[in-house]
């Protein structure tokens, strides 16, 4: 394969300027889009290089631009989105990546994978009935091969990361496309279980954001479950039985209200002493990170506490949705706490790419660009280590979450008792 000798330009000496293509063209202003891409790439990475060589990389990239004229626009975007996966084949990279727009058509459901499948768990109004419904297929692929394509084209920190964001791609309609899963993108048929019953909906793609936030993976609020009922309160704290629970949802100095991370921690310690509490509980597991120089103050008041900073008393729960500076948070604490970590693994990784900046495209502004600008390590003597696997392992069913039940907040309310 011959590249272009503007794309070896590109690639040998970031930011040298393509030649421009004539306007109105679409094959030359995907080809410029790529180049704009790969410059960025190239230059704002820190070491784009760290899991694929350079050699397999040039040839991806190639092969791109020698095969968009055959291409229809969502194969494009999906190939893209490859190359992004492509540099993050070792991990540590779930915050580079391209995707479609907010605006892009999507089915007007929400997925999760639990631990016995993909189901429902959130639909549009006229669909409401179907959630809690089972997904056995996508326009006649089974749903865990459609989930195996999808992985394969998205960045990630880990394997958790990429079933996380698994979740939000299965319903974009230009991804599903992109990968030949569907054909037809006005109406996309799913096959669905529904009480024991299986039935074929057909549903017509609408416009609305993907929900790929906290790195992919999270679910929607829900009051009967406590982590569920208050997503969008940054931080907060109550007594359950004889646990302080405190749920930490973003990695901030200041929350929206104005209170400190420092004011924060006293609370917590104060009310922990206050309800006469043998243990202490900290969800992170709808924690998509924030300023991974925030969050000392906890840990340091959480360390400083003889009764909370002892074997069995000290519980982290964390998930595919912990990412970024909430993964950067749970290694720490993890190491210089008597912590106990129960739940999945973490979708964000102890070491990671990260201070991502956003990518403006030359020609498809609906696109999200964004590559990672830093490298963030906190795990030094892990240096190859991709996530936190917890010490406690406990899965969610979707018998689980239809019930309203949290078994890894009951597990850690039980542990040693």
């Amino acid at each position: 394969m011959l590249v272009p000798a503007a794309l070896a330009l590109l690639l040998s000496t970031p930011s040298a300027s393509a030649p421009e293509p004539p306007r109105g063209d679409r094959v030359a202003e995907w080809c410029e889009d790529l180049l704009s891409l790969v410059d960025a790439m190239t230059a704002q990475h820190p070491d784009l290089f760290y899991s694929v060589s350079r050699e397999e990389f040039e040839d991806a990239v190639g092969a791109l631009y020698d095969g968009v004229a055959d291409m229809h626009d969502d194969e494009v975007l999906v190939e893209c989105m490859r190359l992004f996966a492509l540099v993050s084949r070792g991990g540590k990279d779930g915050h580079s990546g391209i995707a479609p727009g907010q605006a892009a058509p999507r089915l007007p459901l929400r997925l999760y994978r639990f631990s016995d499948g993909w189901f429902v768990v959130g639909a549009a109004t006229e669909h409401a009935q179907l959630v809690g419904a089972r997904v056995d297929a996508i326009a006649g692929t089974p749903i865990e091969q459609a989930a195996e394509l999808v992985r394969g084209i998205v960045s990630a920190d880990n394997d958790m990361n990429r079933t996380g964001k698994a979740a939000a791609y299965l319903t974009s309609v230009e991804v599903l496309h992109g990968l030949g899963v569907i054909d037809d993108t006005a109406t996309v048929e799913l096959a669905l279980t529904i009480n024991g019953s299986a039935k074929s909906v057909a549903f017509t793609p609408q416009a609305g954001m993907l929900h790929i936030g906290h790195g992919g993976g999270a679910l929607p609020p829900d009051e009967r479950a406590l982590w569920l009922s208050r997503p969008g309160e940054m931080w907060w704290h109550a007594v359950v039985d004889d646990a302080l629970y405190v749920q930490f949802n973003a990695v901030l100095a200041t929350s929206s209200a104005g209170q400190s991370i420092q004011s924060f921690a006293d609370e917590v310690v104060a009310a922990f002493d206050a309800g006469g509490c043998d243990r202490l509980v900290i969800d992170v597991r709808q924690n998509g990170g924030g300023n991974n120089q925030s969050f000392h103050p906890l840990i340091a008041a959480l360390q400083a506490h003889e009764r909370i900073n002892t074997q069995g008393k000290l519980f982290v729960l964390a998930g595919r949705a912990t990412f970024s500076a909430a993964g950067n948070f749970v290694t720490v604490i993890e190491r210089e706490a008597h912590s106990i970590l129960m739940g999945e693994d973490t979708g964000g990784g102890p070491n990671q790419y990260g201070d991502a900046r956003n990518i403006s495209l030359p020609h498809h502004h609906g696109f999200t660009a964004r590559i990672s600008t830093r490298y963030h390590e906190f795990d030094a003597e892990h240096p190859d280590r991709l996530t936190h696997e917890p010490h406690v392992r406990v899965e969610l069913s979707s018998a689980d979450w239809l019930a309203g039940r949290d078994p890894v907040l009951q597990r850690a309310l039980e542990y040693g008792k």
